[in-house]
């Protein structure tokens, strides 16, 4: 029998998105919803199943633990068909209202890295935009953020591009499990009771229908543990996922990223949509 791919929550944030957003935004989901959202929201997908080439920036959007790098990865991949955009962001040297012929929607998605030749100079970059923020070209089309639920099935993959080393041509997998089976949850020694054994909590986040509630405790080491009693469904993850985009971005306050980040679709817990802001609180100007 044919299985849904997604659920019927996320056909409809994207479907939403046909309404909400300029005809010329481009929109950042998870590669593997790429198709569905060109078929929804009627708009240009920064990455889809024929088209892979954007998965470092794509994965690194949702992995950083960064918002400010998470938007300006965004907005440098955007410009990016052109070196001199790349070189200028990088020694401070670009000025936004040249007349650079700047194309968007690149065939290269990372050709700004790429053409730095050296890796070292080029993870530099990258981890530059999680301290500085760079001057962008006023005119980039509309950047959106999709987050999922259903990105947590794959966080492992997503936290291993995401943590990909430029100099070493590696990856580095974030941890997150998703548990099956009768658990018992102690909240005052904070321990989660599996069949397999205890697992000592550093916090528990719980979903019903008033929204989060959070709790922590000073285990070193411990996991981090997502409840969402809607779905009935229970996460453990490390620090490398919960601390992510993709989750603290779906599940957190969104007044957070409020610098870097607009919301603009909110169906908590399930899918939040973000417009990129460009700086300094300020929305990019079409």
């Amino acid at each position: 029998r044919p299985a849904p791919i997604m659920p019927k929550v996320y056909a409809e944030t994207l479907a939403s998105l046909d309404s909400r957003t300029e005809p010329d935004a481009r929109l950042w989901q998870w590669w593997d919803y790429g198709y569905a959202a060109q078929y929804f929201a009627k708009r240009e997908t920064f990455d889809d199943g024929g088209s892979q080439k954007g998965l470092f920036p794509m994965a690194l959007v949702h992995t950083t633990s960064s918002p400010q790098q998470a938007a300006q990865v965004m907005l440098m991949t955007t410009a990016g068909e052109h070196s001199q955009i790349a070189e200028g962001v990088a020694n401070g040297t670009f000025v936004p209202d040249s007349d650079l012929a700047v194309q968007y929607y690149p065939t290269d998605p990372v050709l700004p890295l790429r053409e730095l030749e050296d890796p070292v100079a080029a993870q530099a970059l990258v981890g530059s935009l999680a301290r500085e923020e760079k001057r962008w070209p006023a005119d980039l089309p509309p950047q959106y953020l999709v987050l999922s639920w259903e990105n947590l099935r794959l966080g492992y993959w997503i936290s291993y591009f995401g943590n990909w080393d430029l100099r070493t041509g590696k990856g580095v997998h974030g941890r997150v499990q998703r548990l099956s089976g009768k658990v018992r949850i102690d909240t005052k020694a904070g321990n989660l009771e599996t069949a397999r054994g205890t697992i000592p909590m550093r916090t528990l986040d719980v979903i019903d229908e008033t929204g989060l509630r959070k709790q922590a405790w000073s285990h070193a080491p411990g996991q981090h543990v997502v409840l969402n009693t809607l779905s009935r469904e229970i996460y453990l993850m490390d620090d490398t996922v919960y601390d992510s985009m993709m989750v603290r971005m779906l599940l957190g306050e969104p007044g957070a990223f409020d610098e870097w980040f607009e919301l603009v679709e909110d169906r908590f817990p399930w899918n939040r949509v973000y417009r990129v802001r460009q700086g300094k609180g300020e929305s990019v100007t079409f």
